[in-house]
């Protein structure tokens, strides 16, 4: 003979059931996620370039976001711990949006997506800026890391 549950006793079990669920994310270690990024020949030594986007450790799409560190010649990195099933949206910038990524032709990029899911080293490259698009490319001298 199957028992019948009461409403109440339904809504009770839907909240410990929520809660159980919340609990098990909340608890879930962060997961390491490390962006390497190789900027375009051109972008100005001394620059620094930086990751907004969707996220508070990149931003929350306010400021600049987040700086990269230089990570040899014409390349960056930023590492940051994410929880899992994190979907992140993002940008490359060198400090606000009319200094951001571009297409080699100088057109708009859908915003760069991530889903954390376990441990990456992701590699981006930068084609181009919106305010340097078209601009004689100067190389990069050699730094060693």
């Amino acid at each position: 003979m199957m028992s019948r549950i009461r409403p109440s006793g339904r809504r009770l079990l839907a909240v410990l059931a929520l809660g159980v669920t919340t609990a098990s994310l909340a608890g879930a270690a962060p997961i390491a996620c490390r962006f390497d990024v190789e900027v375009p020949p051109g972008t100005p030594i001394g620059d620094t370039v930086y990751l907004i986007g969707n996220h508070a450790a990149i931003g929350a799409w306010k400021g600049s976001g987040v700086a990269l560190q230089p990570a040899g010649s014409g390349k960056f990195r930023f590492q940051g711990n994410f929880p899992a099933g994190t979907s992140l949206e993002f940008k490359f910038t060198r400090g606000d949006f009319s200094r951001v990524e571009k297409t080699a032709a100088g057109h708009e990029l859908p915003n760069r997506t991530l889903k954390v899911t376990g441990p990456v080293v992701a590699k981006f490259q930068v084609a181009a800026w919106a305010d340097l698009v078209g601009a004689p490319a100067q190389p990069f001298p050699e730094v060693m890391p």
